[in-house]
C-alpha cells in the first residue's frame, strides 16, 4: 500500500534511523550479511576495565583470547544452531565470572563464580562457522548477552565483549554485557582471536534467539505495514498494537503450564487517534532508574478456599494482588526497558513505552490485554529449583499520556525502521 502525505517536513525530520538490532551489519549478497570485526590489542593479557557504581563488587568477566584462527584474509560463513534442538547450548559456553579487587592496572587475585550470581541471560546464541562449501574445519562462536541483577562497583574485560550501565529495578548501577567469543569445537576453555571476516544469515527478531525458547504464546501483532511518502522519501509504518474492539477493554486468556496466574498489561483508558494518525518518536534518554509506573501492570490472580465461610456459595476466595515494585522483581526482570517521545503530524505529542520482560517462576497462565504484543513459553534456567517447569518472555508497547499518565488507545503509530 502506497500513500502519499503532504508537508511532512516536520514529521521527517524526527523520524530515527537505528542501528538494527544485534550487530551493526552490512548486507551482502545472497541473502547474507556481513558482521563487524572485533578490534584485537597486542598487549600480553590485555583487559579494559570501566567503573560502574561506586559501591559493589569488582568484577573481571570473560575469556582470554589468545591464540589467533588464521589471518585477516580468512572467510567464514556462520549458521545459527536452533535452540529448539536439545544441547545447542552447553553451560560451558556461558559468560566466565570472577570476583577481583579493586586494582584498575592489574589483575592481581580472582575467585571464580557462577555468572547468575549477577547476570540474568537476555539472550544466548551458538554458532557453526565454516569456509564456504567446506565444513571440516572450521570455529564455534558464541553470542551471550546478560543484564545485571546486583550493583557491581567495576567490571574488568577482554576483547570481544561490550560493557555498558544499567539499573536494576531498586535504582542501583549494574551492567548490560554483551559478550562474542571462538573457540575450535570441543576446546571451549580456550578463546581464539579470530581476525577475518565473517557471514552470515540475517535470522532478524528469531524467537530461537531467546534462552530456554519452547513456544510461542501469542503471534507477533506487528504484521499491517504501509509506507508512505514524505517530503520525496519512503518511509515504512507498522500498526504495532492492534485494539481489538473500539468500545471496550479485551482480555485474553493462554495456557502456560504450572504454577501461578497472572494478568499482564496496560489497559487503555482514554481514545486518541484515529486509523489515519501517524507520529514520530524518538528515544528519551536519562530515565535511570526506569520509573515504576512505566512497567507492565501485573496482578497475581490468586484463588483460595475460605475454611470458614459465613455462607457456603463464598467459600471460593478470589484475590487480584497488584504487584508493587518489590514482587515485581521477585516473579520478573525486565530485560529491555524504552521510552520514545512521539510527536503525532497533528495533535498533542504523547509517550511510547516499551518493556520486554521475563519470569522468574513458574506461571500457570496468563489473562492479557492488547499492548501485549508477544508472548513465548520458556523452559525455567537450568539451575533453577523449579527445574522443567515453564514460565513467560512477553513485550508490551503502551502509549502514555505525558501528563495525566493515561494509557492511550491509538489507531496507528509508525514502526521506528532502521537501516
Amino acid at each position: 500500500m502506497m500513500t502519499s502525505l503532504g508537508g511532512g517536513g516536520r514529521l521527517l525530520g524526527l523520524l530515527l534511523t537505528l542501528t538494527a538490532h544485534g550487530w551493526n551489519s552490512q548486507a551482502v549478497a545472497d541473502g547474507m550479511r556481513k558482521a563487524p570485526k572485533i578490534v584485537y590489542h597486542d598487549a600480553v593479557e590485555y583487559f579494559h576495565s570501566k567503573q560502574i557504581s561506586n559501591a559493589g563488587t569488582s568484577l573481571l568477566i570473560g575469556t582470554l583470547p589468545k591464540d589467533k584462527f588464521e589471518d585477516s584474509n580468512t572467510e567464514l560463513q556462520c549458521v545459527m544452531h536452533n535452540s529448539n534442538v536439545d544441547n545447542y547450548y552447553k553451560e560451558e559456553y556461558h559468560l566466565k565470572v570472577f570476583e577481583t579487587k579493586r586494582d584498575y592496572q592489574q589483575i592481581t587475585e580472582k575467585n571464580e563464580i557462577k555468572y547468575k550470581d549477577y547476570f540474568f541471560t537476555i539472550t544466548k546464541e551458538s554458532w557453526s562457522c565454516h569456509k564456504r562449501g567446506d565444513t571440516n574445519d572450521g570455529i564455534m562462536m558464541i553470542i551471550n548477552e546478560y543484564i545485571g541483577i546486583r550493583e557491581i562497583f567495576e567490571i574488568k574485560y577482554y576483547d570481544g565483549i561490550e560493557v555498558t550501565i544499567a539499573y536494576t529495578a531498586k535504582g542501583d548501577r549494574t551492567a548490560k554485557v554483551r559478550e562474542i567469543r571462538f573457540f575450535k569445537m570441543g576446546n571451549t576453555a580456550e578463546a581464539l582471536r579470530f581476525e577475518g571476516t565473517l557471514y552470515y544469515q540475517d535470522e532478524g527478531q528469531s524467537f530461537y534467539k531467546m534462552p530456554n525458547y519452547r513456544d510461542e504464546l501469542i503471534h507477533n501483532r506487528q504484521l499491517e505495514k504501509k509506507t508512505i511518502e514524505l517530503d520525496g522519501k519512503q518511509v515504512e509504518l507498522t500498526k504495532e498494537v492492534i485494539f481489538q474492539d473500539a468500545g471496550k477493554l479485551n482480555e485474553t486468556v493462554v495456557h502456560v503450564g504450572e504454577g501461578q496466574v497472572f494478568r499482564i498489561g496496560s489497559p487503555w483508558t482514554k481514545v486518541f487517534g484515529n486509523s489515519s494518525f501517524v507520529s514520530a518518536c524518538t528515544p528519551e534518554q536519562g530515565l535511570n532508574p526506569f520509573p515504576f509506573e512505566f512497567r507492565p501492570q501485573v496482578y497475581d490472580l490468586q484463588t483460595f478456599t475460605d475454611p470458614e465461610p459465613r455462607e457456603a456459595h463464598k467459600a471460593i476466595v478470589k484475590i487480584d494482588a497488584h504487584l508493587t515494585d518489590e514482587y515485581f522483581t521477585q516473579y520478573f526482570i525486565s530485560v529491555r526497558e524504552e521510552v520514545w517521545n512521539c510527536i503525532p503530524f497533528k495533535g498533542s505529542n504523547f509517550l511510547r513505552i516499551v518493556n520486554e520482560v521475563v519470569g522468574r517462576i513458574p506461571v500457570q497462565k496468563i489473562h492479557y490485554y492488547d499492548g501485549i504484543t508477544e508472548a513465548h513459553k520458556l523452559f525455567l534456567e537450568e539451575n533453577n529449583k523449579e527445574l522443567g517447569k515453564k514460565s513467560i518472555r512477553f513485550t508490551e508497547v503502551k502509549y502514555v499520556d505525558p501528563v495525566t499518565k493515561e494509557i492511550l488507545k491509538y489507531g496507528e503509530l509508525p514502526w521506528i525502521y532502521s537501516h
